[in-house]
C-alpha cells in the first residue's frame, strides 16, 4: 500500500508555538511602552514644577510677605505661562507654589525652598472663584538652587 502525504503548510503545534512567542513579545513591548509614557509624563510634571518654582521665586522677590502663590496669579502677572496638560495637550493645569523658606530676622541668608503642587485634572475653587487647592494631581517639592526633593 502506498501512502501519500501532503507536507504543505505548518502543523497546528508549530502555529501555536509561533502565536505564543508573538504574544509574549507583544506583552513585553506594551509593558515597556507604558513605562516609557509614565516616565515621560512624570518628567513633564517635574519640568513644570521647576518652571513654576523659578517663576514663584521672582514673584516672592517683589511680594516678600506672601507665603504662597497660585499659577493663575503667576500667569496673570506675567511670571509664568499656563502649563500644558501632558496627556490632553490643553492648558488645563492649575497649581500652587508655597514658600517653605523660614523667615529670618537676623539678616542671615537662607536658601529658598518651595513646594509646588500641580493638578491637571480638577481645580478646586472657593465661592469667589479663586483657586484654593489641588484635588488629586502631581505634587513635588523643589529646593532651589540644588533642584533636589524636600
Amino acid at each position: 500500500m502506498k501512502y501519500y502525504s501532503n507536507n504543505k503548510g505548518f502543523s497546528m503545534v508549530e502555529l501555536l508555538a509561533v502565536l505564543t512567542i508573538i504574544g509574549i513579545l507583544s506583552g513585553v513591548a506594551v509593558a515597556g511602552y507604558t513605562r516609557y509614557r509614565e516616565r515621560a509624563t512624570n518628567d513633564n510634571y517635574r519640568m513644570m514644577s521647576d518652571n513654576a518654582a523659578v517663576a514663584a521665586e521672582e514673584y516672592f522677590m517683589k511680594h516678600r510677605y506672601e507665603s504662597s502663590v497660585t499659577f493663575k496669579t503667576l500667569v496673570d502677572e506675567g511670571y509664568f505661562e499656563r502649563p500644558v496638560n501632558p496627556k490632553s495637550k490643553e492648558k488645563t493645569c492649575y497649581g500652587k507654589v508655597t514658600n517653605l523658606t523660614p523667615a529670618t530676622t537676623s539678616g542671615s541668608i537662607s536658601v529658598p525652598k518651595y513646594k509646588v503642587e500641580i493638578n491637571c485634572k480638577k481645580q478646586m475653587n472657593d465661592a469667589d472663584g479663586a483657586e484654593t487647592g489641588i484635588a488629586g494631581g502631581f505634587e513635588s517639592c523643589y529646593n532651589y538652587p540644588e533642584k533636589t526633593t524636600c
